[in-house]
């Protein structure tokens, strides 16, 4: 049962990247019901064409402590870069799962303009 629990992922729905004032927001829920997802990490990074070179954005505020039971929190980037020539975003996710090891959930999807 122990072996089981180390390679369970914390239950955390990403939703697609987009872009408001020339940055990229990144929701992220909490799909548990009843537990917190500890120590969140986030980590965005764009690229023109398939990640050979990617460009790793600086986050407003990179972690947060907890996210409680069915809520949201909101990762937004600086917005210092154009994102005119860049098509591709990868969001990765470092958090805890239930018996407290640390698990990265990587997304990769298209960058849409609005």
């Amino acid at each position: 049962m122990a072996i089981y629990l180390y390679f369970i992922k914390p239950k955390i729905i990403i939703s697609s990247p987009c872009i408001k004032a020339n940055r990229i927001e990144v929701n992220i829920k909490n799909d548990y019901r009843y537990l917190n997802v500890l120590e969140v990490e986030c980590q965005v990074s764009i690229t023109k064409n398939e990640f050979k070179k990617v460009i790793t954005l600086n986050l407003l505020k990179d972690k947060t402590l907890a996210i409680k039971p069915q809520d949201d929190y909101i990762f937004k980037t600086e917005d210092n870069v154009t994102l005119d020539d860049y098509n591709q975003v990868r969001i990765r996710i470092l958090a805890r799962n239930l018996i407290g090891i640390k698990k990265l959930i990587d997304r990769v999807c298209d960058l849409k303009k609005n």
